[in-house]
């Protein structure tokens, strides 16, 4: 057979094992860091015996300065607090700078967080080379090289393939899933997804799929009477990029000043881009009085819910249950949701909250309506609350000590 008539998924085939021999010779240049460096720092902190590793591509930036305040640092820090409650000690892996000569090691909330200086396309292959632990947990669905001889969990915080800019690589998805022992998915749509596209694979490797929500603070976040009465906060609790619906809700935000006076408009969150700033420059611009953008820290974020009457969560793609979405819930504001990812999982539509497709014109007319009708956002706003105690982080850390109990004892 002619080699040029192979079908595409056996040139994929071919690249991947082509790709992985030129890693070999390639990673001794690019890597300067040695594994006998990176195990001997890792020696320093703890018994193999006794450590459990967290991998992620980031924590900290990648020379250890600044540390992320994202929903995903959150999560690696409060899982990592269960893992010492059984007398292990969690150490997060990240990718460092790969310009430097040696890997730093910082600290945040008691917990070590270790740099590794090698970058981003070599570092989920050298995370395979990390010497053994008690267990080792990947945060996020990436191209991990899993040791197979590894005790391992994989933590999936949302469908991060659901992109409209790539085709989901089901080749590395599949070599992925046949090494680790658990997928812990924080969203139910990720699960179907799995067992709708690998029934047959499932079923052969029979690796566990549970799924453990994401969770709330309910003694940080719950609901207060607002200071304001005339006014109809929004806000809009993202991080702002295209992925979290930034451009969605930027071009409404005009037509909705315009229209109604009585509201006052809020982003929280960073900026991803310049064009990004630059948008949110010219609203100021244009409503300089009722229009504002700040980024504040994920331990200031209760204040924006509980002065706020309305949290938009209009996600485009790569969304799991958000963290935004349940504290909104929390602090007892109406909530409008795009009907992606796991946000169907938070949102029953016109119970707790508004479930719209993401487009332009859905969500404005759900903005409209709930500024107009305060009876339907009373309705809205008592159902979150009741709603989100079943989110609550004490029934999400009791279902991770569930999971660890399997591996920790």
């Amino acid at each position: 057979m002619c080699i040029l008539s192979l079908g595409p998924i056996y040139w994929f085939k071919i690249t991947y094992i082509l790709l992985k021999i030129f890693f070999n010779k390639k990673e001794k240049a690019e890597i300067k860091c040695s594994d006998r460096e990176i195990n001997k720092l890792l020696s320093e902190l703890s018994k193999a015996e006794e450590t459990v590793y967290i991998f992620t591509y980031s924590f900290f930036d990648k020379d250890g300065k600044n540390y992320f305040f994202g929903g995903g640092e959150r999560y690696a820090v409060d899982l990592s607090k269960i893992i010492e409650s059984f007398g292990y000690k969690p150490i997060i892996i990240q990718c460092g700078n790969e310009k430097d000569n040696k890997p730093w090691v910082r600290e945040h909330c008691g917990i070590k967080i270790l740099g590794v200086n090698i970058s981003p396309m070599y570092f989920s292959n050298f995370v395979s080379k990390i010497r053994k632990s008690k267990l080792k947990i990947y945060s996020g669905v990436a191209n991990w090289e899993i040791n197979p001889d590894d005790k391992s969990i994989l933590i999936s915080h949302g469908i991060c393939w659901d992109n409209p800019h790539v085709e989901p690589d089901i080749f590395i998805l599949k070599n992925i899933l046949s090494k680790t022992d658990s997928i812990i998915s924080v969203d139910t749509n990720t699960i179907s997804w799995f067992r709708s596209t690998f029934p047959t694979f499932i079923n052969k490797y029979k690796f566990e799929l549970q799924y453990i929500p994401n969770y709330v603070d309910l003694e940080k976040y719950y609901p207060v009477n607002k200071k304001h009465s005339n006014t109809v906060k929004i806000v809009y609790p993202r991080r702002c990029s295209e992925e979290r619906g930034f451009w969605l809700i930027a071009n409404c935000i005009p037509e909705l000043l315009n229209e109604f006076s009585n509201i006052y408009f809020e982003c929280v969150g960073f900026a991803h881009t310049k064009a990004i700033e630059k948008k949110i420059n010219k609203i100021k611009e244009l409503f300089p009085e009722r229009f504002n953008h700040i980024v504040c820290s994920a331990d200031e974020m209760d204040k924006i819910y509980k002065d706020a009457d309305i949290s938009i969560i209009p996600t485009l793609f790569s969304e799991g249950t958000s963290l935004s979405c349940i504290e909104a819930m929390a602090c007892g504001n109406s909530v409008i949701s795009t009907n992606i990812g796991g946000l169907p999982n938070l949102i029953i539509n016109n119970y707790n909250g508004l479930l719209i497709n993401p487009n332009e014109k859905e969500l404005l007319e759900s903005i409209k309506l709930l500024v107009k009708n305060p009876e339907l956002r009373n309705k809205l706003s008592e159902n979150a609350i009741k709603v989100s105690k079943e989110f609550s982080k004490k029934q999400w850390d009791d279902r991770w000590k569930h999971v660890l109990t399997k591996y920790l004892i």
